[in-house]
């Protein structure tokens, strides 16, 4: 799964590589960001963070988000702005959801996606119910609370693609073997 991951999230950046332009205000940057070092534990999935902004996973490096908002890949190309409003901005002003201090909203969304306590617990809400999506360590300051939850919301969801796109083998009545996502 780490790397179906992995690959997922390189072929995001690599996307956002082939796009013709930048978020709106990307040059100036947007939302103030405090980046700490820290670690979200979601399974098997490390992800870590360093006071760079360097984000890796399984000791890889992924992305890098900046104090200014801004996450970019391995290229220094753009993958979204996070503006001062909240909002998320992929490359053409794509509307990547909303982020805000301790909740994430899908876009299009009518409701937070994935939320975080005091202790850094990550919760993926869903119409099936709430769910831990792992626990952020080194987030625990007001300051840097969005920070991890930007890098959360844009990851997981990731994570997620991933778990939807692994073949799992279905059980069904009838001759064959049946594979659904």
């Amino acid at each position: 799964m780490l790397q179906r991951l992995a690959l997922l999230v390189l072929l995001l950046s690599g996307l956002a590589g082939c796009a013709t332009a930048p978020p709106s205000g990307w040059q100036q940057g947007g939302a103030p960001l405090v980046v700490p070092r820290a670690r979200w534990v979601n399974g098997d999935v490390l992800v870590d963070v360093d006071t760079d902004g360097v984000v890796t996973l399984g000791g890889k490096h992924l992305l890098t988000v900046d104090r200014a908002g801004r996450v970019y890949d391995l290229e220094n190309e753009p993958i979204a702005l996070l503006d001062a409003k909240g909002y998320v901005h992929g490359p053409d002003d794509k509307p990547m959801g909303w982020v805000g201090a301790g909740e994430a909203v899908l876009p299009g969304g009518e409701g937070s996606w994935l939320m975080m306590d005091a202790t850094g617990l990550v919760v993926r809400r869903s119409g099936d119910g709430d769910r831990p999506f792992g626990q952020w360590l080194g987030c625990g300051y007001a300051q840097t609370v969005q920070t991890c939850m930007l890098i959360s919301h844009i990851v997981g969801a990731q994570i997620l693609e991933a778990q939807r796109s692994r073949p799992r083998v279905g059980v069904g009545i009838g001759i064959g073997v049946g594979f659904r996502p």
